[in-house]
């Protein structure tokens, strides 16, 4: 078990919220407190799984200067070969190479094993400390309704309910994590999630933003594929205003209008994610042909939907494929200016899918 360089600081900073007095203490206090806690222990691991990803780097390239000492061509390079293929991915193939020479198969074997060990050690912990915040809410509720606080004293109950929720994702996250099958996905987190009025969506941010940044998934933009965002403050008709040219603002509930101007017909996001996803939900507008596709890493198509019209309106689609942890999406569309996206929600398969939109049938 991996010692936690803030378990002492957190029972303390705990412990003193719990004897402050009411006025003193209010449910924004203790959700800070959580967050900056959370955001430690995030941090913490983040580096961890840095410093994981640098050994095996620096295993592959002793593996290398052994082979070429040796006058081995095929282990050389294979090593190089590898070596090439992680810096770009910093991950470990989706599936297993049957063909790959044993010694790179044992280093990815070790690595696996080692990024378990710290998977768990986080969910752990982020658990415990969520159980402890939990805690914390109960005794406050209690004094807030002593002092006849009713609104404080509800506030708190309906915090309460998403932390017990995210309490139940920890513990369930860590009962697989326990199993036979290990993620060997890279920790990293998309921006801050955004709310959003939707009340689906708007749910499935929270459980994100509850589970920890360490949930969230992986997402950026294939530069060579897509057709570039307008700048920030762009607006068209009545649609929201765009916040920032960053092109994965989507993932977070923050618009995006795409030029369509250079020609290009698409926007292709990589997604990498530590849990396993189902279903992505989209919504936008100014669809001309447009077409929704998810696509495995190697570019073969999971499924899709589309195509679809409607101009300058607003519509949501969802497509169902087979639930994985790596994929890409490619949204392809034919008008000649503007292309908005909206919103891109991600549905983990532990999650109830969300309704409305249509629905893609899974690729032939």
């Amino acid at each position: 078990m991996l010692k936690n360089p803030i378990q002492k600081m957190l029972f303390c900073i705990f412990s003193f919220l719990c004897l402050q007095s009411v006025q003193a203490a209010d449910l924004k206090t203790y959700k800070d407190v959580y967050q900056k806690e959370s955001e430690a222990i995030l941090q913490t691991f983040q580096t961890k799984f840095s410093d994981l990803q640098l050994h095996y780097q620096k295993t592959l390239e002793a593996l290398r200067a052994s082979a070429q000492n040796q006058g081995d061509l095929t282990k050389t390079k294979a090593a190089i070969a590898e070596m090439e293929r992680f810096q770009k991915t910093n991950t470990l193939p989706a599936t297993p190479d049957e063909n790959e020479i044993q010694e790179i198969k044992a280093l990815q074997s070790d690595y696996v094993r080692q990024y378990s060990i710290l998977e768990r050690d986080m969910t752990l912990q982020l658990g415990t400390l969520t159980s402890k915040y939990d805690q914390a809410l109960d005794r406050l509720q209690k004094e807030l309704v002593k002092a006849l606080k009713l609104d404080e004293a509800t506030a708190v109950e309906a915090e309460q309910i998403q932390v017990r929720n995210a309490v139940k994702g920890y513990a369930d996250q860590l009962t697989a994590l326990k199993g036979p099958a290990a993620t060997n996905n890279t920790v990293a987190a998309i921006s801050a999630v955004h709310s959003t009025s939707r009340g689906s969506t708007d749910a499935l941010k929270e459980i994100w933003n509850m589970r920890g940044k360490s949930s969230r998934p992986k997402v950026r933009l294939i530069d060579k594929d897509s057709m570039p965002p307008y700048a920030a403050n762009t607006r068209r008709n009545d649609f929201p205003v765009q916040e920032s040219d960053n092109p994965t603002g989507p993932f977070s509930g923050k618009a995006v209008y795409f030029d369509q101007r250079t020609g290009c017909k698409d926007v292709v996001y990589s997604v990498q994610s530590i849990r396993t996803i189902k279903q992505v939900h989209w919504k936008g507008a100014a669809m001309t042909e447009m077409t929704i596709e998810v696509l495995d890493p190697k570019g073969t198509s999971l499924a899709k939907c589309g195509p679809y019209g409607g101009g300058n309106n607003w519509a949501e689609f969802t497509v169902d494929f087979k639930p994985c942890k790596q994929f890409l999406i490619r949204i392809r569309n034919n008008a000649s200016n503007w292309f908005l996206i909206d919103s891109i929600d991600l549905i983990p398969d532990d999650m109830a899918s969300l309704s409305g939109g249509e629905s893609a049938v899974p690729a032939k």
